[in-house]
């Protein structure tokens, strides 16, 4: 396959490619041989073959597993993978188990794709979320919850007692906000209702979609008992199967078709977090449910990696070597060759899987390029945004860690903001 580079400039050295007219950026689905020309103003060219060996084929998760668990999973290498879905198998639990929902004749993924996350005492993240009890209602609405998520911190690969990220006003470390009480300071707190007038849940409840339909709400209790039924059932399936799956890639769009969880450009400035909410109830299949990350969720991301080897919270250092971050080189090796995608210094977003750089247990992006929204509240007004930003500086280093949490205003839209949905079997 050829490929005119009449603008690229020679270089004496090649050890460190760091200007961007001297590479380009070519993606690649297939394994095999590439032969790429080049050519210069004067007729000269030279010709370079690539062989790609390291693009994933999928199988058929019914070819692989013979346990069934239920009537929708299949029991393989330790994960819950559900019917009609394909799986790498040289993927592992691990290190990222990856499924995807279609295939083309070649076995290379034509869908979305997905990495599982094991949810277990060994992994140390099956501590995730408290039962009530009595049943309480949920702050602003007369919906009662039974359940409520646990929420963390994480200081370098170690998570925190839950509820001492943030000093509540008027509570004790180690406490944690209940969807039924009464707001006060920056209280973190899942599944929630925002009641704030201007910007909540109050007064943007028509904006939302009734899950599977595209229908929208009428009122904010029904929306408030979308909230408490997904949330409950997201639950169940995760202590049911020992675990979900997460988005591989941050959340994107091919032309005017729904929402991708493909590698490519970000999903961004043109939604908000009520149009994110609702595209990410979209990815399910017949055995699966899909919805926008919880916070606890995320935690439990954190978690996995922590127990893998990544630095998810500060350490008093700044580079994570696994993100795309403003102070920080993105950079892609091949023999003997580095080339600098995105130079330490500059704020540059980057299509999300363009590099392994930025991928952790096989899930792209997740530390740095774009902040996600999840379904975590903070006091009346805001959602909770995930996984730091290329943008932010040295000058916040607490906030450019992978466990970073960040508030806005869920009507907000900007180039910075995404979202990564998750899934679930049901």
């Amino acid at each position: 396959m050829d490929k005119n580079c009449g603008t690229i400039e020679a270089v004496t050295d090649n050890s460190q490619i760091t200007d961007e007219k001297n590479f380009l950026t070519y993606t690649v689905t297939k394994n095999g041989t590439y032969r790429f020309k080049a050519t210069s103003e004067d007729g000269k060219s030279t010709e370079t073959e690539v062989k790609v060996s390291n693009i994933e084929t999928f199988t058929p998760i019914e070819e692989v597993a013979t346990v069934t668990i239920g009537d929708n999973a299949y029991s393989y290498k330790g994960a819950s993978v559900p019917r009609g879905y394909y799986v790498d198998t040289a993927s592992k639990v691990d290190t990222g188990l990856v499924i995807t929902d279609s295939i083309d004749s070649e076995g290379y993924a034509t869908g979305n794709e997905w990495v599982w996350v094991p949810v277990n005492s060994d992994v140390g993240n099956d501590d995730y979320y408290i039962n009530l009890e009595q049943p309480e209602t949920i702050y602003g609405t007369n919906v009662n919850y039974t359940k409520y998520s646990k929420l963390y911190s994480f200081v370098g690969k170690t998570r925190q007692d839950y509820g001492t990220f943030y000093p509540y006003a008027g509570y004790t470390n180690g406490s944690l906000a209940k969807p039924s009480d009464e707001i006060v300071a920056m209280q973190y707190r899942e599944p929630a209702i925002l009641t704030n007038t201007s910007s909540g849940d109050v007064t943007y409840y028509s904006s939302i979609n009734k899950r599977g339909t595209t229908t929208k709400f009428t009122n904010v209790t029904d929306l408030a008992q979308q909230y408490i039924t997904d949330y409950d059932n997201m639950i169940t399936s995760v202590d049911n199967f020992g675990g979900f799956y997460l988005g591989r890639y941050e959340i994107t769009k091919e032309g005017s078709n729904n929402a991708t969880e493909k590698a490519g450009e970000p999903l961004t400035i043109e939604y908000n977090w009520y149009s994110f909410y609702n595209e990410c109830m979209t990815f399910g299949k017949e055995n699966t449910e899909s919805s926008m990350i919880y916070g606890t969720t995320y935690d439990q991301v954190m978690q996995w990696l922590a127990v893998s080897g990544y630095d998810v919270g500060y350490t008093g250092e700044t580079i994570t070597g696994y993100g795309n971050y403003y102070y920080e080189n993105v950079i892609v090796k091949a023999n003997n060759t580095t080339i600098i995608v995105k130079a330490s210094g500059q704020e540059q977003k980057l299509e999300t899987g363009q590099t392994s750089y930025t991928k952790s247990n096989n899930i792209y992006d997740l530390s740095g390029n774009c902040n996600e929204w999840t379904q975590e509240a903070c006091n009346t007004l805001y959602r909770v945004r995930r996984g730091a930003g290329y943008y932010l500086s040295v000058a916040n280093p607490n906030q450019t860690m992978t466990s970073a949490r960040l508030t806005f205003n869920p009507t907000s839209k900007t180039v910075n903001f995404t979202t990564r949905p998750m899934l679930y079997i049901k």
